[in-house]
Formats: structure tokens, sequence, C-alpha cells
């Protein structure tokens, strides 16, 4: 029977040294080529996921002006950051919140937008455009209506 097995084992066929190295080759090639263009896509989909995180922040800036019956500014800066902030008595003002861009991102102009909640449209804003760069170019632009408030996005890919 212990024959039977050594025989067995000999007998069964495997992979050489040489084709060992050669398919260790082959995936170092490949993980060289996929390395880069992964990176470069985790950038583009950071950049995308920021871009329309401040579209539902400026929604949410408005929808917060006509709940809380407060004025809500968005103030978008060219430092790398944006904020949210209401009044809060005697000219103080409250951050509600504070967003970092990521590192290939940064914007064009600095834009203070400020949603209003009693005038002739609930929610009303002073407008502007932020304009959205990656890696130093124009990638996307985000237009508030002056009346509507209403924004979209529109891509520059």
């Amino acid at each position: 029977m212990l024959k039977r097995v050594i025989g067995d084992i000999k007998s069964s066929s495997g992979f050489t040294l040489i084709e060992l190295f050669v398919m260790l080759f082959v995936l170092g090639v490949l993980t060289a080529l996929v390395i880069p263009t992964a990176g470069k896509f985790v950038s583009y989909m950071e950049a995308r996921s920021f871009v329309l995180q401040l579209e539902a922040d400026i929604s949410y800036a408005q929808k917060r002006a006509i709940a809380t019956e407060r004025a809500v500014t968005l103030n978008v800066n060219r430092i790398g950051r944006y904020t949210m902030d209401e009044p809060k008595g005697a000219g103080r003002r409250q951050t509600i919140k504070i967003v970092e861009f990521p590192r290939s991102v940064s914007v064009m102009n600095n834009v203070e937008v400020t949603f209003q909640p009693h005038v002739t449209f609930p929610g009303q804003s002073n407008g502007g455009t932020v304009y959205v760069r990656r890696d130093g170019k124009l990638f996307a632009e985000i237009p508030i209506s002056l009346l509507t408030s209403r924004t979209r996005v529109i891509w520059h890919e």
C-alpha cells in the first residue's frame, strides 16, 4: 500500500520551477500596469463624489433655511474647504458643517451663497456658480439659480 502511494506521488505532474518564475513575472507585469490606472480611477471617483456631495449640501442648505426660518450661508473657498453656517444671535454665526476638499480637487473661485427663508420664493439665494477643478483642469461646474436656488452639475470630463 505504501509503495502505491509513493508511486502515485512520483507519477503526478506539477509545475516546474521555470513555470513558476514565468507566472510570477507575468503577475508582476500585470500589477505594474494596473496600479497606476487604479490610482487615477480612485482619484476620479473621489472628485466625482465630492462634487455630488457639494450639490447635495447646497440643496440641504436651502431646505434648512426654510425649515429653521433662518438664513443659511454656504461658503466655498479656494483654501480647500467649504463651510455651512447660520446666524446665532447678536451678529454671531454657528458653523453647521465643514468639508475639506480631496487633494486632487480645487475650486476656481470663492463663492458665498446665502439662502433666505422669507423672500418671494422660500429658500431664494443670491445665486452663483462653483467651478471645480480636478488635477488643475475644469472638472465640473455647479450653477445655483438666483431665484429658485436649483442646482445641477455640468460635467467637463
